[in-house]
């Protein structure tokens, strides 16, 4: 049975009513069947695809699986599916610009291009969290350093597409979906 981590969410928030229905809906849909080998496959994809480049970078990010977490700008609870830890501080402001940013969004391109369980409009709806923290380091990272430039998601994808060329990375990246699937699902 796969267990939602609450860890992220106060204490004195765990007793409201939302956050008990948000644990037991996200609880109820991964030990259903609608959490299939499709939806495993695309989440653990999308995940591998953030700890290839992160490893890329230098950094051997945590794995997490299913949780909730609280967003204080909306005041709304949070269903994620998993997610690899972002990168830290010194990595984001002076690690290699494009790999950084194929650290963000990357994930969107390799889903496109290797999957077809899902639109584009769908791929790019799950990844709106993804966008959100691209958007955030691109603002900072020019406030701070002034050596970047917003890239266009043509670029990124180009990008993208050269790695997926390579037999070697897509090993690489196929090797760490199996490993976060079997370190975060047990599978």
């Amino acid at each position: 049975m796969i267990q939602i981590s609450t860890t992220l969410v106060p204490l004195e928030l765990q007793e409201n009513p939302a956050f008990k229905s948000c644990v037991e809906n996200h609880e109820r849909c991964f030990n259903s069947s609608k959490f299939d080998t499709k939806l495993r496959t695309i989440i653990c994809l999308h995940e591998a695809t953030h700890l290839v480049y992160a490893r890329e970078l230098g950094f051997e990010p945590r794995l997490y699986g299913p949780s909730v977490d609280y967003d204080f700008d909306t005041e709304k609870f949070r269903r994620l599916d998993s997610s690899v830890q972002g990168l830290p501080y010194e990595i984001r402001m002076n690690a290699d610009l494009v790999v950084v940013a194929k650290q963000f969004l990357a994930p969107v391109y390799v889903e496109e291009k290797l999957l077809s369980h899902r639109t584009q409009a769908e791929i790019w709806a799950d990844a709106l969290g993804d966008v959100k923290n691209y958007n955030n380091w691109l603002v900072q990272r020019l406030q701070i350093k002034g050596d970047v430039h917003p890239f266009s998601s043509f670029d990124l994808r180009e990008a993208t597409n050269r790695d997926l060329r390579s037999p070697a990375f897509r090993r690489r990246l196929w090797g760490a979906a199996r490993e976060f699937s079997i370190k975060v699902f047990g599978t």
